[in-house]
């Protein structure tokens, strides 16, 4: 069994591109039964792959999406997938060929093997480069190590200003907390 990646997506460019592939998307989800049959269901990515013309034995999709979100006026689509292992790039570098003027921007995140990444490098529309995880509270996106510190500081009772304060303070809390541990993320930018 695979780890499994959450990524999420914002989709911009030519209005006719960016609707053209939001009606696909929405016309599988609103199928009864999967356009290709598989374990995920009508959202798999296999079925996105197979109607725009391409076998789904070719590019690899193990995964599906959700959270369908299109803002034509803004020219963006929004979706999340949960894919095997990684983001998808070859899922993505297939889309972006067969909608030249859309460019996908992403934020993945895959604990089990610590894979934090982005591709957002001028932080359009994923500008957090740090994550805190706190197993009794909601996760924090940071944009800087100053706004860890302060995450880390409501959590731990401990004022934080530098790295070696902050991983102090983690490593204690986390001693006496073992079921509710705080783990600190950063998000790796890559290019493709």
């Amino acid at each position: 069994m695979p780890n499994w990646c959450s990524t999420s997506y914002v989709v911009t460019g030519d209005k006719k591109e960016v609707r053209d592939l939001y009606e696909k998307m929405k016309s599988l989800e609103e199928r009864e039964k999967p356009l290709v049959e598989n374990d995920f269901g009508v959202t798999w990515l296999g079925n996105l792959v197979t109607l725009l013309g391409r076998s789904w034995k070719e590019v690899y999709c193990r995964g599906e999406w959700s959270g369908l979100i299109v803002d034509i006026e803004d020219n963006e689509l929004r979706f999340y997938t949960m894919t095997a292992w990684s983001e998808l790039q070859q899922l993505r570098h297939f889309l972006q060929e067969k909608y030249p003027s859309l460019t996908f921007y992403f934020r993945s995140e895959e604990p089990g093997m610590c894979i934090f990444q982005t591709n957002d490098a001028g932080g359009i529309y994923f500008p957090e480069r740090y994550k805190v995880e706190h197993w009794d509270e909601e996760d924090e996106y940071c944009m800087d190590m100053e706004a860890v510190f302060d995450v880390v500081s409501d959590i731990t009772g401990t004022t934080v200003r530098t790295v070696e304060e902050m991983n102090k303070a983690v490593d204690t809390y986390n001693d006496t907390h073992e079921r509710e541990p705080i783990f600190i993320y950063e998000f790796e930018t890559v290019e493709d």
